[in-house]
């Protein structure tokens, strides 16, 4: 039977553990850094505390803690918090994260801002202003601007994990639908997912919203940038 490809919230099926919104734990332990740590090193103060929304298994945490930041890992699931080794554990969902303290800098990665559902990107967006320093920064992982017009089923290897993206359905408006399957040593997981693209002015748009202002670009790709409280 052909699965519903309306927009909806993530969701997982196959090996091993998956998390509620889909994500496969143990595959994603396996998954290597590719210099995430780095880029969030060079936009933050050195030796900032730093916390991480939806941290996961640490593959960027854990990193970032051995460049000298202390960093407090925050995720709703304890079966990815049990992979971390230097990032300090927080079980909670973003949403409802209220910790009474302040950070320097705060990471939403792995594109959870482009959540379809724009309540939840804006409860994402309040949770990291809430946390910020003045002065602090927020850096943010998107899909590419563009990437609702360019994405296509293909499959690629990251590390160990073999990935494939099919089913890729565009609902227009910057609003893309498909499946990634992951792959490792006979372990497979599919993830069902929607991701709402967002330029630079939308995404100025709902940092405004949240308190929060663009500040500046980090990668040639523009899928990792900053923002700031707004004054």
């Amino acid at each position: 039977m052909e699965r519903d490809r309306r927009p909806g919230p993530a969701s997982g099926r196959g090996s091993g553990t998956i998390t509620s919104d889909g994500c496969p734990v143990e595959i994603y332990a396996a998954l290597p850094p590719h210099g995430e740590a780095d880029i969030i090193h060079d936009a933050v103060p050195a030796g900032a505390a730093v916390l991480e929304l939806g941290c996961g298994t640490g593959r960027i945490a854990d990193p970032l803690a051995a460049l000298g930041h202390r960093v407090v890992g925050v995720d709703d699931s304890r079966d990815m918090l049990a992979h971390l080794r230097a990032a300090e554990p927080v079980h909670s969902s973003i949403e409802d994260l209220r910790l009474g303290e302040r950070f320097d800098g705060v990471i939403l990665a792995s594109t959870m801002v482009n959540t379809f559902d724009p309540a939840q990107r804006a409860r994402f967006l309040r949770t990291a202003a809430h946390h910020l320093t003045p002065g602090g920064i927020l850096v943010l992982q998107r899909h590419a601007p563009g990437w609702a017009e360019a994405a296509a089923p293909t499959t690629w290897h990251d590390g160990p994990v073999e990935l494939e993206l099919r089913d890729v359905v565009r609902h227009g408006g910057g609003l893309v639908s498909a499946t990634l399957v992951h792959t490792l040593a006979g372990m497979v997981e599919e993830q069902d997912f929607t991701g709402q693209v967002l330029d630079d002015e939308e995404l100025t748009s709902v940092l405004r919203d949240a308190g929060l202002v663009f500040d500046r670009v980090l990668t040639p790709d523009r899928r990792w940038v900053t923002a700031r409280l707004a004054t």
